[in-house]
This record gives C-alpha cells, structure tokens and sequence, in this order.
C-alpha cells in the first residue's frame, strides 16, 4: 500500500472514532498493514465504516479480517484448493499456489508436493490437521513471502523442460521451488 492513499483514509478513520492520529500511531498502523493493497485498505475501511459496531478505532487485526476474512476460513478455503489440486493434478503435473502461504507449506512439506500427493488417506488426514494449524499461525504472524510458489511434479523433475507449471489461484509471476 502506498503512503499516499494509506494516510488520509486513516485520518477519516480515525476521525470517524475520535482518535488522534500521532505520527507513532499513524507509523504502527501503516507498519502493520503495508501488505495490504491499496484496494484492499480502502474496501476495508469502507466494511469497517458500515459494519463496525464499536465506538474505539478498530485494531490493525481488524482491518486486515475484514478485507482478508476469519483465519479459520481463510485455512479452510486453502484446504480445499489443495484437495482440489491434488485430486485434478496429482503428483506428475508441477502446480503453482498463487496463494503464499499454501504454497509454502507445501514446499516445506517433507517430500514436497510430490510426497504430499503420494500420502494416504490415513496420512492426509493427520497431514491436513497440521496444515490447517500451520496456515492459520502463518497468516497471524503475516510470516510469509508474497510470491506464488510453483512446485515441480514428476514430469519435470525427470527432466522434462517443457512442462509449465498449472496455476491454482490466480495469474501472476512464479518463483520455482525444487521438491526437498
């Protein structure tokens, strides 16, 4: 998010709560939430304007849930695409996560998503549970890259130069992580 559209939207806000705007307060905010697109701060603030019903100005926290949703859910919708990913793609095809921290998950995954792909149902279900607590943990800590990661399937891992990774999630660049 740019300083320029971050500043006068959260003086509004700030307004709206009777709260002083100081410069430490101003630079703890935007700290906290520079991940955020400018769209995403201006419609969070617009939900937060009519939703919230509080009369403090609400958290760095709460901004980021009301553009970005319940962690829980968040971790849910991540499940799914990777359920979905494994089921659609399996283990030969290489797959891009546009989401940061699924994508990352996976790659640190003992075996990467080819070891992931090969688990058992009996071990995807433990292996789930720990996703779903290691998503949410990075999503709280905002401990994570923004890049999508593409990991590699067994087409190109035995060499095939001419696989392209399938993007689950979204269109943007790739950042290729080997399988461990």
């Amino acid at each position: 998010m740019t300083k320029g559209k971050f500043k006068p939207t959260f003086l509004a806000l700030c307004v709206m709560f009777k709260t002083e705007p100081t410069p430490e307060l101003t630079k703890l905010y935007f700290d906290v939430l520079s991940t955020m697109t400018d769209e995403e701060f201006d419609s969070s603030v617009k939900h937060l304007m009519a939703t919230y019903k509080y009369n403090t100005l609400p958290k760095p926290a709460d901004i980021l849930e009301s553009v970005k949703g319940d962690p829980e859910a968040q971790a849910m919708f991540a499940i799914e695409a990777l359920e979905r990913a494994m089921r659609d793609h399996g283990a030969y095809e290489s797959v891009t996560f546009q989401d940061p921290i699924l994508g990352e998950i996976v790659a640190n995954h003992d075996g990467g998503w080819i070891g992931l792909c090969a688990c058992t149902l009996d071990e995807w279900t433990w292996i789930k549970k720990d996703f779903i607590k290691m998503y949410k943990a990075r999503l709280s800590s905002g401990n994570y890259g923004i890049e999508p990661v593409a990991l590699i399937g067994k087409h190109e891992d035995s060499g095939n130069t001419k696989v392209k990774p399938v993007l689950i999630g979204g269109d943007t660049g790739v950042k290729l992580i080997a399988n461990k």
